[in-house]
């Protein structure tokens, strides 16, 4: 009778993983970025998450300088490699604006992108991006196995200080094992990078999460110590980003903001005229 019910038992856990996704299958990542971000936001920091993800057996396609154009072919090319088991990262760094990814040969509208990714069936689908004005991308996670990480709301450029809220979040996925959980706990490993990157005073902007039709939203540091919410309110709202506390009676704070966020040592004629800009600035002219 013991042999029996154990025979019965045995059988019951192999019908059950043959039903339940282990995620044991193969771990695919498209990374790019768009050189005009910047060196350090574009090569440097996407060569980095490159070499977390192959160190963690991803197979990478690493697209430097990308296009609208490599970008689709690529997702056109991973879907149809991709297994139901198998877990796939999408990070993108780039500039944007009104719900695009802004790329060389044109935009990449956050609904566009979500009819690309449609192609991946039942893998498991996370995306990340270092993209200004980006939270409409956390819609299209419409499935419990799509999952997307935007820095920032829709009417916010995403803010940093040496790293980004894409490569904190993939970074505490592998450091915990994340990417081997299954879809009811993974969201949890995701929620609670969020969590810390909200506590992170190096990150700016209020992260959109989304999964299944739903999207969350994780206050940063500063607007967590000052109550402020960068949600935009009922009444028509232009495109240019909300103003917070600290920045209403100071147009100074403002432009140092825009610089500093917007604007790459690279893009100034000279290092000379950067400093002088800098000094205006913080004189208020």
């Amino acid at each position: 009778m013991k042999s029996t019910l154990l025979s019965m038992a045995y059988a019951g856990i192999l019908t059950l993983g043959s039903v339940l996704p282990s995620f044991g299958g193969e771990k695919h990542a498209i990374v790019a970025y768009d050189n005009r971000i910047g060196d350090f936001y574009g090569e440097y920091e996407c060569e980095q998450i490159r070499d977390s993800l192959e160190d963690a057996d991803f197979n990478v396609t690493f697209l430097p300088n990308a296009t609208r154009s490599k970008l689709k072919t690529s997702i056109d090319d991973l879907a149809r490699e991709t297994n139901s088991d198998d877990t796939i990262v999408i990070h993108v760094s780039a500039h944007g604006s009104n719900g695009n990814i802004v790329l060389k040969d044109g935009d990449v509208h956050w609904k566009d992108f979500g009819t690309w990714t449609n192609s991946f069936g039942d893998a498991r689908f996370l995306t990340t991006l270092n993209v200004c004005y980006a939270g409409d991308f956390a819609k299209i996670a419409d499935k419990k196995n799509e999952y997307v990480l935007s820095p920032c709301s829709p009417y916010e450029r995403a803010g940093s200080s040496g790293r980004s809220a894409a490569r904190e979040t993939l970074n505490y996925l592998l450091a915990n094992d994340g990417f081997s959980a299954p879809d009811s706990t993974f969201f949890n490993y995701l929620k609670s990078a969020a969590q810390e990157n909200s506590n992170n005073p190096a990150l700016r902007g209020n992260q959109h999460l989304g999964t299944n039709n739903t999207v969350s939203t994780f206050t940063d540091f500063y607007d967590l110590q000052e109550g402020v919410s960068l949600e935009p309110t009922k009444t028509k709202q232009s495109s240019t980003e909300p103003k917070r506390k600290d920045e209403k009676n100071s147009s100074a704070v403002k432009r140092v903001s825009e610089i500093s966020t917007d604007t790459s040592i690279e893009d100034i004629d000279s290092f000379q005229k950067f400093i002088n800009d800098m000094r205006r600035i913080s004189e208020g002219k």
